[in-house]
């Protein structure tokens, strides 16, 4: 299963509650006027891509085993490429 993390920036972030709406962890909350992110992210991104004001950056680790795993951030909307080892060929005239 994967694992992930959030990083928050607080100077940003307005506590509109979209982001505690969004997770389907229920990793973050909003207690004592502050955003709080526990330990249940799974890095879906789902929060960081529904933040209106750009405070939040999700981190997925996708662990195969106890030898690791393959640790990717994502900020604001950027595409990976997926790499699989295989070389592909286009063919076009």
């Amino acid at each position: 299963m994967p694992q992930g993390s959030v990083d928050i920036t607080y100077d940003r972030c307005k506590l509109c509650g979209v982001c505690v709406a969004v997770c389907p962890t229920d990793n973050l909350e909003i207690q004592e006027g502050r955003l709080v992110a526990y330990d249940r992210c799974t890095g879906c991104r789902l929060c960081e891509l529904h933040c209106p004001d750009f405070a939040i950056v999700a981190t997925r680790e996708d662990v195969k085993g106890e030898s690791g795993g393959k640790k990717t951030k994502s900020k604001g909307g950027g595409k990976k490429k997926a790499t699989t080892g295989a070389k592909s060929e286009s063919g076009g005239d």
